[in-house]
């Protein structure tokens, strides 16, 4: 069991924080491993375009399936056969609609 007292088979979605270093710009994302998707939440997009994000973001979107894949996540408990992607496709992200920042 976790430190945080949960198991990881009751885990749904995973939440952090990202440092886009180019940009020393803070962004959150929401790493849903049923959906096997990843979204952001940045209160300031007018900083960053939609297509650099993800370029910013692409290591995370490959590295987190294959580890899932490495350590057979999918293969037992709640989550078999729930991802619909194949383990070596990254998983899409996609910025979330919030609001913004006026500074």
């Amino acid at each position: 069991v976790p430190v945080c007292g949960m198991d990881w088979q009751n885990i749904y979605k995973v939440y952090a924080l990202c440092m886009l270093t180019k940009y020393k710009h803070w962004v959150a994302v929401m790493i849903d491993l049923v959906k096997c998707e990843i979204k952001v939440y940045d209160s300031m997009v007018s900083l960053i375009p939609d297509e650099i994000l993800k370029e910013e973001l692409a290591p995370l979107s490959i590295t987190i399936p294959n580890l899932l894949n490495t350590i057979d996540f999918y293969e037992e408990g709640v989550y078999a056969n729930n991802c619909s992607r194949d383990w070596w496709c990254p998983w899409p992200i996609e910025r979330v609609d919030v609001p913004q920042q006026s500074n």
